[in-house]
């Protein structure tokens, strides 16, 4: 467990990590190959501790672009 000052530092100690950790090998790989988010969120397991993060994630960015066509 990890506390951080603020949300924003959470967001960038997870950027980070995704960035260099060798546990995120194999989403650098795939972002460089394509933008599909539901793709990328396959690969981000190892963040997990639950075993539906990914399916957690893509409802998540689904309700987001829906939210953002609805503007």
């Amino acid at each position: 467990m990890k506390v951080f000052a603020s949300k924003c530092d959470s967001v960038k100690y997870y950027i980070e990590l995704l960035n260099n950790h060798s546990a995120y090998e194999e989403f650098r790989e795939l972002r460089e190959t394509t933008n599909d988010s539901m793709k990328l969120i396959k690969t981000l397991d190892k963040f997990s501790t639950t075993i539906d993060y990914d399916k957690r994630v893509a409802r998540m960015i689904l309700r987001i672009r829906k939210l953002e066509e609805e503007k």
